[in-house]
């Protein structure tokens, strides 16, 4: 297991008595962000119901790449199942909550709090904000938005 998430539901279904199997499926999807063809590795395969189960936190979830494999997975005959935070969750309804995190990014861009100017760093999951002046440095240093640690050219 490649988690302590994973750990868990395979206790739950060990407990229940289903069949299982880590990690076996190899399943070609195109990622539409990349624009390339990837290779998707499911965390669970359940056999007894041809389901496909992907165990996600809301710090690794990527809702347009998620949804990138399940269409792959549709169209491969398989049925999907999202455990996201300990919970069945239907993947299409968190496009809702990305465009909500857009907006409230784009909101709260030139937010101030107190005396300092914030930024609103944003993965599609995570709302993360940063002081102005401390991105300004990292770019004042040659670095890139979104790539720290990787030198501007």
């Amino acid at each position: 297991m490649r988690s302590s998430y994973e750990l868990e539901y395979a206790n739950y279904l060990d407990k229940n008595k289903i069949n299982y199997e880590v990690e076996k499926l190899r399943i070609k999807y195109f990622d539409t962000q990349k624009s390339i063809e990837r290779i998707a590795i499911p965390d669970f395969y359940l056999s007894d119901t041809n389901t496909i189960v992907e165990i996600k936190s809301n710090w690794t979830l990527d809702v347009i790449n998620m949804i990138d494999k399940v269409k792959s997975y549709k169209e491969n005959g398989y049925n999907f199942k999202l455990i996201l935070e300990h919970k069945e969750t239907d993947i299409y309804s968190l496009l809702n909550k990305k465009n909500e995190y857009k907006q409230e990014l784009e909101h709260n861009y030139k937010t101030k709090i107190g005396h300092k100017k914030w930024k609103w760093m944003n993965n599609g999951v995570e709302l993360f904000k940063v002081p102005i002046d401390e991105i300004d440095n990292y770019l004042k240093r040659g670095f890139k938005l979104g790539h720290f640690g990787n030198k501007k050219k």
